[in-house]
């Protein structure tokens, strides 16, 4: 594994991870902002149509290295299903988000954003920041700990089981804040 190739797609991987989790961080950031009452709604609509372009160019630099990474250690571990399952919950909850912006550009004030949608800003803010930092300590515990590591015993069931929870939670608060559009 401790080949030029390997140091150069792992190199490439890290600024991908710089750039993505980076974006991520700072998006966030100015929500918590907004939500303190510290910054205006218009400027974290702004904020993130810049960070969103960001987050996409880390994550696809990211897996783009982390192919070659995969093929020169030529095995995956169970711990690397879990990475990979959140990989592809970072991307496919990223689609979320998209979404859920482009419905935030069309309030001009952040108290008319209705309850149901600040729920799933809030979930997808949440699964976005479990995925990507799960992501990132596995990634540090496979480099700088063990390179092979079989745990959890059951990854796909384990990947099953935190998908599942997450679809309940979303599916309640659908039901929850749902009650409440026009409440708002």
């Amino acid at each position: 594994m401790e080949t030029p190739a390997f140091f150069i797609a792992l190199q490439i991987h890290l600024l991908g991870l710089i750039l993505g989790l980076g974006s991520v961080v700072v998006t966030d950031l100015f929500g918590v902002l907004w939500l303190l009452d510290n910054v205006r709604f218009t400027q974290i609509i702004r904020i993130s149509s810049k960070t969103e372009k960001f987050i996409w160019a880390g994550w696809l630099i990211m897996v783009g290295a982390g192919i070659p990474l995969v093929l020169i250690k030529g095995f995956v571990d169970n711990l690397m299903v879990m990475k990979l399952f959140f990989v592809g919950l970072i991307a496919i909850n990223g689609v979320f988000l998209h979404f859920i912006h482009k419905a935030l550009v069309s309030y001009r004030h952040g108290a008319d954003v209705p309850k149901l949608t600040m729920f799933r800003l809030i979930l997808g803010i949440t699964v976005s920041q479990i995925a990507w930092w799960s992501a990132f300590v596995i990634g540090f515990l496979h480099r700088h700990v063990q390179t092979r590591i079989d745990w959890p015993d059951h990854p796909y069931l384990m990947c099953v089981l935190i998908l599942s929870a997450m679809l309940i939670i979303w599916g309640i608060g659908e039901k929850v804040f749902k009650n409440h559009v026009g409440k708002s």
